[in-house]
């Protein structure tokens, strides 16, 4: 699965909105926009971006609004469960819950690591890639929100994760040189849990089976009912017969053209020593 970046067709439609509360609150305090920034302790420009959508608010915006009015966390709550609802685009929730569920999981990653096994600081460069317009509060919501899915490494349930990686995911400085050496020592660590099964397509196998990456997903036993995909402008789960059908073949090419797991476990300590 690509993990790119979750993007939603209107990305911040939602935080947007939050502008109709601070609307709301400047005319119930009976406040000029310029009195209002004042008594926040903004400036009026800034108070006139959020309130018009051309600026995203900040937690401490939300946090100078409740001692405005006295409120509390009432602005604050509103504003996190904005980020939240924005961190996990509708289209991706088919996908979660398969991924909650799931007994066995197989992952082709062709362009970065899978997000289950994505370190936060490896996360938060997909992240900014992706979104650079967001805040930190976004960007970290979305973390937060990416995070949660490393539980399912936990989970009894889940007998088999069954990992095929590009060389080329692992070699491309994702955040930098540092990020870059904890995600691959992280993958090793993963590498060793004995439900988990990680191999690495080096770029002497030549051309992949697949030039585009696909989780595949089975809810019961081994066999996989569904099968997931993304794109730069969404994703989707096929539960049809024949994208499994196609999805499995693939994945059969693939696990023969990879490195096996002592070989793969090598190409992960190179990796690391080398960059």
């Amino acid at each position: 699965m690509t993990d790119i970046g979750e993007r939603p067709a209107e990305p911040t439609q939602g935080i947007w909105a939050f502008r109709f509360d601070v609307q709301k609150l400047r005319k119930r305090l009976g406040l000029t926009q310029r009195a209002f920034a004042k008594l926040l302790h903004y400036s009026q420009a800034q108070v006139a971006k959020v309130e018009a959508g051309k600026a995203p608010p900040t937690m401490a915006f939300a946090a100078a609004m409740d001692r405005a009015a006295d409120t509390g966390e009432v602005y604050q709550d509103i504003l996190n469960r904005m980020l939240r609802e924005a961190a996990l685009p509708e289209w991706f929730g088919p996908f979660i819950e398969l991924e909650r569920q799931a007994t066995a999981i197989t992952d082709y990653s062709a362009t970065f690591v899978m997000g289950m096994l994505q370190t936060p600081e490896y996360a938060e460069a997909v992240f900014r890639a992706a979104q650079p317009r967001e805040t930190n509060e976004q960007i970290g919501e979305r973390v937060r929100e990416r995070m949660k899915r490393a539980d399912q490494l936990r989970r009894s349930s889940l007998t088999s994760l069954w990992v095929v990686i590009h060389e080329g995911v692992l070699r491309t400085q994702v955040g930098g040189l540092v990020v870059m050496q904890k995600q691959i020592d992280y993958l090793s660590q993963i590498a060793q849990l004995p439900q988990v099964t990680l191999q690495v397509l080096p770029f002497s196998a030549g051309a992949p089976p697949s030039h585009v990456p696909f989780t595949m997903l089975a809810v019961k036993g081994t066999s996989p009912d569904a099968v997931y995909s993304e794109t730069p402008m969404g994703g989707q789960v096929d539960y049809s017969p024949v994208a499994v059908k196609l999805a499995a073949a693939s994945c059969d090419r693939l696990r023969m053209a990879a490195a096996n797991e002592q070989e793969s476990a090598e190409i992960l300590r190179s990796i690391a020593k080398g960059a």
